[in-house]
């Protein structure tokens, strides 16, 4: 088969375009959400076509170090595969892997690493063999989730879900909540508010929510986060945020208020967002990401959703570095450490906070 790859030749709305093609894509490798991470001059994106028919690509985000003239290439969620014209060759795989090593690491001297975040058990193995062969440096993907199953009838999805939801879903739905949807402005700005209220109620150190303004506002109407707020006599008690590309549901903001705690809303809210997924076809629903440390209430809830008796979080089928020398790696896992060590910091102060905020109640 003859393969074609093309670099940095295409603009930020035929990318748009091109992402709708892809059932595996998601908001990560939206090119709004790329330029608010990395800056667009650090962006980058891959086509790679076989005979003449796009089959995968790739939005690539470049950091540099200091005083270096190197720095990492960084694929999150992707690169992207899985046609929605049902067309998911594996055979393509290699190729668009292939082609991402040429160009970051053999031509611009960078460090590629890539997290591909898939979930489907069936394809884990298939998927980590090619890297494997490809002679990428496998590592386990610290982050974990659980998956919820979208494929069956609603009324068994619900009847999965462990008894404690199921009850406090019945007591949401009885409440007199107004059910607010867009993708406006407004209603993520009542969100953002929200995540903050929250925030200071469970003593945690989270990302800002506030970047989700600007995202929203450069993403095409098609691509954009699809929020609902829950209203109660008047005053925003809940919201929940997901995006609509792809066929992997996936939550970007949820927030409840003080007020929406008591009432529940956020069971409504979540049972609404299945709902939607559901009619639109979507097969599964990655609930994001979960600590046990970090969220306990968080951690506990999403487990609740997925109908099991065991609790244990999926995970994702891991990272893949590629680098031509020996000095990157290192440098990358010196920051890392570094990183993973100011994380563990600020979620041990969050727990002594938390811990003293309750002793004094």
């Amino acid at each position: 088969m003859a393969y074609r790859v093309e670099i940095d030749s295409i603009t930020e709305s035929k990318w748009n375009c091109l992402l709708r093609q892809f059932d595996d894509a998601s908001l990560y490798q939206t090119w709004a959400y790329g330029q608010m991470k990395a800056g667009v001059s650090k962006l980058s994106h891959l086509l790679l076509f076989c005979q003449d028919e796009l089959v995968a690509m790739s939005q690539v985000r470049i950091t540099n170090f200091p005083l270096l003239s190197s720095g990492i290439a960084y694929v999150h969620w992707g690169p992207l595969w899985k046609r929605r014209d049902g067309a998911q060759d594996l055979r393509h795989m290699p190729y668009v892997i292939r082609a991402l090593r040429q160009e970051y690491v053999q031509r611009r001297g960078l460090m590629l690493r890539i997290l591909p975040k898939v979930i489907d058990d069936d394809l884990k193995e298939k998927v980590r063999s090619v890297y494997q062969h490809e002679e990428f440096v496998f590592s386990a993907d610290p982050d974990q989730t659980f998956l919820v199953d979208l494929t069956s009838p609603l009324e068994e999805i619900r009847s999965r879900f462990d008894k404690n939801i199921r009850r406090d879903l019945r007591n949401a739905e009885k409440q007199n909540f107004r059910i607010i949807e867009g993708t406006g402005q407004e209603a993520l700005g009542t969100a953002v508010q929200l995540t903050k209220e929250m925030k200071e109620r469970k003593k945690y150190f989270g990302s800002e929510p506030s970047h989700l303004l600007v995202l929203q506002q450069n993403l095409p109407e098609e691509l954009k986060i699809r929020l609902i707020v829950a209203e109660h006599e008047g005053e925003p008690v809940a919201t929940l945020g997901w995006q609509t590309i792809g066929k992997i549901g996936f939550p970007v903001i949820a927030a409840t208020g003080n007020k929406g705690l008591k009432l529940r809303a956020s069971f409504l809210l979540w049972w609404k967002m299945i709902e939607f997924y559901h009619e639109n076809g979507y097969r599964i629903l990655d609930v994001g990401g979960v600590n046990a440390n970090r969220n306990p209430g968080g951690f506990l809830f999403k487990s609740r959703l997925t109908g099991r008796k065991d609790p244990v979080p999926d995970r994702y089928i891991g990272q893949f570095t590629a680098c031509g020398g020996r000095l990157l790696p290192l440098l990358f896992r010196a920051g890392y450490a570094v990183r993973s060590s100011y994380r563990h910091m600020r979620a041990l102060v969050a727990k002594i906070v938390r811990d003293r905020a309750h002793r004094t109640k």
